[in-house]
């Protein structure tokens, strides 16, 4: 038996700083983003990468080539600096 973890046992981490959705997998089955917003995407044997939602269909936001999606998460909020 093997006791390393698939990504998608991750259960609850803390709300993004825009309280939007929790920082958690979401399956596709049970809510999806809004169209156009970038959001990590999983897709088991194929690892995580940036991706959106657009007319029902995923893409990767860099080629803008058709992805499968099995689950999503919101991307975090990026570092805060301090302002000189």
């Amino acid at each position: 038996m093997s006791n390393k973890k698939d990504i998608t046992d991750i259960v609850i981490l803390p709300l993004c700083d825009n309280n939007k959705y929790p920082l958690q997998w979401i399956s596709v089955k049970q809510l999806l983003p809004k169209e156009d917003e970038y959001v990590l995407v999983y897709k088991r044997y194929e690892g995580i990468q940036v991706g959106f939602l657009e007319k029902g269909h995923w893409w990767d936001f860099r080629d803008y080539r058709e992805i499968e999606c099995e689950y999503w998460m919101p991307l975090p909020e990026p570092p805060k600096y301090n302002e000189l």
